[in-house]
């Protein structure tokens, strides 16, 4: 018994230290893993329109679970690539049939270290009106081809209590919608 239990011991390990290195919205340093995972799943000859940065599920965090790329091919084809990041699933590539409004652009020299600075102003903002900063939801960067009107769309999350409700524990938290653009003023919506 005791060796079954060291033996998947040993395989937990094994599987959360081979899912990659977290990826956490409010940790600069980690922007090199998030660029390095975008630009190590850019297809060639595209152009990107959308990347959307999804968080942890199910809680409070600011740490990355999927990224999704939206990109149109060189014949005009739309497509998108689904990254797991804290998942050991290899990337899928499938159709995209939303019509784009800007065809986008090439992003292979683009600075993702603003997205850094966006969560960093849309939460000091939060908690200058008094409430908790506890997390990032969807992280939505819509590329235009002329950069200048880029758009930034993302909420920050505000834990506002736990409680609980029969055999369950509930968390209670406020998303406060934020929108930025592409020189980083940030406006965060409904702050009371």
């Amino acid at each position: 018994m005791k060796n079954l239990m060291l033996g998947a011991f040993a395989l937990l390990i094994v599987l959360f230290t081979s899912c990659g290195a977290s990826i956490k919205l409010d940790q600069p340093d980690t922007v090199g893993a998030l660029t390095k995972e975008i630009m190590d799943n850019l297809k060639p000859n595209t152009t990107v329109t959308e990347i959307d940065l999804h968080p942890v599920h199910n809680t409070l965090t600011t740490e990355i679970s999927s990224i999704v790329i939206r990109y149109k091919t060189a014949e005009g084809e739309s497509r998108s690539t689904h990254i797991y990041v804290t998942e050991s699933f290899p990337p899928q590539d499938k159709e995209y049939n939303v019509p784009q409004k800007d065809p986008g652009r090439d992003i292979t020299d683009y600075d993702f270290s603003v997205v850094y600075s966006n969560v960093a102003k849309a939460a000091q903002q939060v908690i200058d009106a008094g409430n908790t900063y506890s997390g990032v939801g969807l992280y939505r960067i819509k590329f235009n081809s002329d950069p200048s009107k880029d758009e930034h769309t993302f909420c920050i999350q505000s834990k506002a209590g736990s409680s609980v409700q029969g055999a369950n524990y509930v968390t209670e938290y406020y998303e406060y919608d934020s929108k930025a653009d592409a020189e980083g003023n940030v406006t965060v919506k409904d702050l009371d």
